[in-house]
This record gives structure tokens, sequence and C-alpha cells, in this order.
């Protein structure tokens, strides 16, 4: 699974500015486009996990490559409690109350739906309640243990003239 790039999230949880938590997540995905939800995978070993359950609510925010220092600090790569990882970056809150960071690519504000166990992790589904998007940053991948930066507006590969034979 080291080989699967994946966009880097941070994904919140809270009720105010005492009581929040939040931790680094690649295993965010979309759910259903009606009702909008969207899914994050977390180790119930963690102490977001608790407070996710706890609460009820979550933001997955979408990091843009400026914010690799807001990744590694919420990934525990840095010491610091839960309260302290919000020192760093612009902190809001949209419908929910769950801690949203300014100027990153999108952020999701999800009312937690459902629960299902798997493993060492749950997976929560949430609806999407509020939404902010801002275009015309780089993103911020994970691929192999590292942190890479995604130059948008660039083609690689063009399918149509791929030799698919």
């Amino acid at each position: 699974m080291r080989q699967l790039s994946a966009a880097v999230t941070v994904v919140t949880t809270g009720t105010d500015t005492q009581h929040r938590a939040g931790l680094t997540a690649t295993a965010v995905c979309s759910v259903s486009a009606n009702p909008p939800q969207l899914l994050v995978c977390v180790n119930r070993r963690g102490e977001g996990y608790a407070r996710i359950r706890e609460w009820r609510n979550f933001c997955v925010n979408v990091l843009c490559h400026a914010q690799i220092g807001i990744a590694r600090r919420f990934a525990g790569m840095e010491r610091g409690t839960h309260p302290e990882r919000f020192v760093q970056g612009k902190w809001g809150t949209l419908a929910t109350g769950a801690p949203v960071l300014a100027d990153c690519l999108a952020n999701f504000d999800c009312r937690l739906q459902q629960e299902v166990e798997s493993g060492t992790h749950s997976i929560f589904i949430g609806e999407i309640v509020a939404i902010c998007v801002h275009k015309g940053k780089e993103p911020l991948a994970f691929l192999d243990g590292q942190f890479l930066a995604i130059q948008t507006g660039r083609r690689v590969i063009d399918a149509a003239s791929w030799d698919w034979s």
C-alpha cells in the first residue's frame, strides 16, 4: 500500500477551542453524491478516534503543499498534545463546530452518520453539511513514506495517444 499515492488530509473534530483533536489521514474517499457523504479510516487506538465518536462530527481538511508542517504535526511526527497541534495554521469553524483549516485545497465539514469497525481501524462515514474550496494551490500527496507536491495543470500522458495493445 506504500505505492498507492494519496492526498494528505487533516481530519479534525471538536466542539470549541478547548475540546478538539485531529490526525493526519490519507484513507479518505467519497461515498455518495446524494446525500453527499465521505468516509475516513481512523485507527481505534488514537485519541482522534475517541473524540470523533464522542463529538459526532469531523472535518476533512485537504492540505496543499505549503501545509506540510501541519501534516507532520498532526501525524505525530512532532511532539505535542492534540490541543497544541492547532497552534500552527489559521482555524475556524463551519456548520458542525469541528475545526476548519484556512487556506487548504478544500474543507468537508461532516456529521457522523455511521461507524464500521474493520481490523485496527474504524471507517467513519459522514454526511457533508458544509464545503469550502480554495483553487490554485499545489496539492500535498503521500507516497512510499514521503510527502510530495503535485504540480497542477501538467499532463503527464495523453491517454488518447497511448498504445493500449
